[in-house]
């Protein structure tokens, strides 16, 4: 809760110190704890008059572990969005206005704006709030090509830090547009990721802008400040969109929670993969006790003493 920076965040935060993700990791150990006690039962107690052997139970169980880890796993985007912010990388041609539009977005002069091409030479990284959100916004070098030495790094660094950007807003200056942006930064464009961002309204339109189909797109102009707040909206929509998979009490806001329980789930799998394959009943078992021991340590709970209560109450042994 200390280190939060942001009201969702904080949420998240609260919601864990509230319990909400031990309640969710205390059923999955008592899914391990049933697979491992109908596993052992047959290893400790194998002279006890015990229903005929089958693993088939245990396997279904650990199959339902891995489903509802699995879940829990594919929050861990959203926990990465909520500590690190979302990274938005501002890409175009020179002079389509990519530094008005970061400094429209800041709501203030940070990067330098002219009329004359190349100016950003090296990316500009800032942060913002937006909606509840943090925003790292990256301003980078015009995309075009050149016979300058410097200019060319710059633009092969504007073209890396694009490809991995969560969104891209690519910049056109719809006054002059110039069909050789969607050629040069194409390995980098996705029509999932990517806003067309239609700048200059306030000058006469080309006619016949060719723009690329299946991407959305929003009109502003820099100059004026219009367009600005749907552009914000769209944005904060598309964080929304591609990082929430599930309700705040599932939310994996640390990154040890997430090592955890990818390890929970790799044992898990091979557990079961071994029940497939009829393995020594003992390796099995080792699997699902690693499995057990990743997920007790997100929850805080590690008594071995539950497997023997599990036998004792699902098996007619040691009387």
């Amino acid at each position: 809760m200390i280190s939060s920076r942001i009201a969702k965040s904080l949420e998240a935060a609260r919601r864990q110190l509230g319990g909400e993700l031990s309640k969710r990791g205390n059923k999955m150990c008592d899914t391990l704890v049933e697979a491992l006690a109908r596993t052992e039962a047959y290893i400790d107690f194998s002279d006890e008059d015990l229903p005929p052997q089958s693993l088939d139970f245990s396997k279904s169980l650990l199959e339902k572990f891995c489903a509802e880890a699995e879940r829990l796993a594919s929050t861990s985007r959203y926990g990465a969005v909520l500590r690190d912010g979302f990274n938005v990388s501002i890409i175009g041609e020179p002079n389509a206005g990519k530094s008005s539009l970061l400094n429209g977005l800041l709501g203030r002069r940070r990067a330098i704006v002219s009329d004359v091409a190349g100016t950003t030479r090296d990316f500009i990284a800032e942060r913002i709030e937006l909606d509840g959100w943090i925003v790292n916004l990256t301003d980078t070098a015009g995309i075009r090509n050149s016979s300058d030495d410097i200019e060319r790094e710059g633009i092969s660094s504007a073209l890396s830090l694009a490809k991995d950007a969560d969104l891209k807003l690519l910049v056109v200056d719809v006054s002059r547009p110039n069909p050789e942006i969607f050629d040069l930064a194409k390995d980098c464009l996705d029509s999932k990721n990517t806003i067309l961002v239609l700048n200059k309204i306030d000058l006469p339109r080309c006619k016949g802008l060719p723009l690329p189909r299946g991407f959305k797109t929003v009109e502003i102009s820099c100059l004026k400040e219009t367009g600005l707040e749907d552009l914000k909206r769209v944005v904060s929509e598309f964080i929304r969109e591609n990082s929430i998979n599930s309700s705040f009490d599932d939310i994996l806001v640390s990154a040890r929670h997430m090592e955890l329980v990818d390890s929970a789930i790799r044992a898990a799998r091979e557990a079961a993969e071994k029940i497939s394959r009829a393995q020594p009943m003992e390796l099995i078992a080792s699997d699902i006790r690693a499995a057990l021991d990743s997920v007790g340590e997100i929850v805080g709970r590690l008594d071995r003493e539950e497997v023997l209560d599990k036998i004792f109450s699902t098996f007619c042994v040691g009387k």
